[in-house]
This record gives structure tokens, C-alpha cells and sequence, in this order.
């Protein structure tokens, strides 16, 4: 078709990187330490890695556009296609708060202003402008080409590069903090403590990331 709209590699990747890569996802790794890259590893093969196959599957075998609503639909019904369909919509109202609200915080740090990332009006100002900004340069421009080209470059490859040399250089500076996380590594501290069930429940933060 003359009108359809194509999607590249690159594009597709920065796009699932803009997925995972967010600002909401950074605490939730942090906090794990070592067990991070176990709970990681865990999260890819038996949620991730299903949801790729399933959907590269269904996404050859049914072509039109909407995705897991026509999927649902044609094995379903038409009712649980739009039921399918609201759930999608209704999960991004929560994501773009909890990423909005983040930022809030990060945002005033950031201009030097600590008290503001406490202040419930200030925090909720930037989650409408946040939201409302998106919906209106989405009304105008095809934002998923624009995020995946160059969005994903400007608010996750860059960042995470920025971040990692900033934290590399904070380490051969000061060097590491023998109480944190990452002091004193030991293989054992790659596994979660099976005699705390509770360090578990960081699992399912860290599959609601790949979640996106």
C-alpha cells in the first residue's frame, strides 16, 4: 500500500529501549543489587522471551493492524478484542503517571530546588504538562516514528552513557561504599535469599519493566 508506514530496525529498537530504559525502572534495579542481573536473566527467558516469540508468531499469521486486538478477537470474540484493546490503553494512563511523577522528582534536583520533588502540587503539575504535552504532539505528529528515531537516542542511549561514566568516574574517585550493594561481591550475592521470600516480590517490578 502507497500509505503504509514502515517501521525499521533501528526504529524498533529504540523503541523497546524506550520501553525498559525509563526513568521508573533505575530504583527498581538499584535497590537488588548483584541479584539484579538474576532477576533480570529470569524475567527475560520466562516472560520476555515468550512474548516475543508469541507475538512475532501471531504478528506474521495476522497481518492487520491493531495487534493483540485482532489476535483476541479472531480466537475469541469481538467483545474480549475491545476488552483487549482498553486494557492496553488503560495500563499506559498508570505507566505515563508513574513515569511522569519520577520525573517531578528527579526534575528538582536537577534546577537545585530539593524541596520541590516532595511537593505534591509541584509533582502533579509536571505529571499534567507531561501528559497533556504528549497527547497534544501525538494529535500532531507521528510520535512512535519520532520516539523510536530519536527519542530513544535522546532520553535513553545518551542518558544511560552519561550515566555510566559519571559512575565510573564516582568509583575510581571516591571508590565503593563498603556498606553498599556492591561492596564486597561474593557469587552467593548474584542469587536472591531464598530464607526472605519478601526479596522475591522485586521480581515482579522488575517483569512489570519488560512488561513496558
Amino acid at each position: 500500500m502507497a500509505n503504509s508506514k514502515k517501521l525499521t530496525l533501528f526504529g524498533l529498537i529504540g523503541i523497546t529501549m524506550a520501553f525498559f530504559g525509563t526513568v521508573r525502572s533505575v530504583p527498581t534495579l538499584a535497590i537488588t543489587g548483584w541479584t539484579q542481573i538474576f532477576y533480570m536473566l529470569v524475567a527475560a527467558v520466562l516472560f520476555a522471551l515468550p512474548i516475543a516469540l508469541m507475538s512475532a508468531e501471531l504478528s506474521t499469521g495476522f497481518q492487520e493492524e491493531g495487534g493483540p486486538q485482532v489476535w483476541v478477537k479472531k480466537a475469541i470474540g469481538e467483545k474480549w478484542g475491545f476488552v483487549t484493546s482498553w486494557l492496553l490503553w488503560v495500563q499506559m494512563f498508570f505507566g505515563m503517571v508513574m513515569v511522569a511523577s519520577t520525573v517531578g522528582v528527579l526534575f528538582g534536583y536537577v534546577i537545585n530546588v530539593p524541596h520541590l520533588s516532595s511537593n505534591n502540587f509541584f509533582i502533579f503539575a509536571v505529571i499534567l504538562i507531561s501528559y497533556w504535552g504528549v497527547t497534544l504532539l501525538n494529535l500532531k505528529f507521528d510520535m512512535v516514528k519520532i520516539a523510536g528515531n530519536w527519542g530513544s537516542i535522546i532520553g535513553v542511549y545518551i542518558p544511560f552513557l552519561v550515566l555510566v561514566v559519571l559512575g565510573l568516574a564516582y568509583m575510581f574517585k571516591n571508590g565503593i561504599n563498603p556498606s553498599g550493594y556492591l561492596a564486597n561481591f561474593k557469587a552467593g550475592d548474584l542469587l536472591p535469599n531464598l530464607s526472605d521470600l519478601g526479596s522475591l516480590a522485586y521480581l515482579s517490578g522488575i517483569i512489570f519493566i519488560f512488561a513496558g
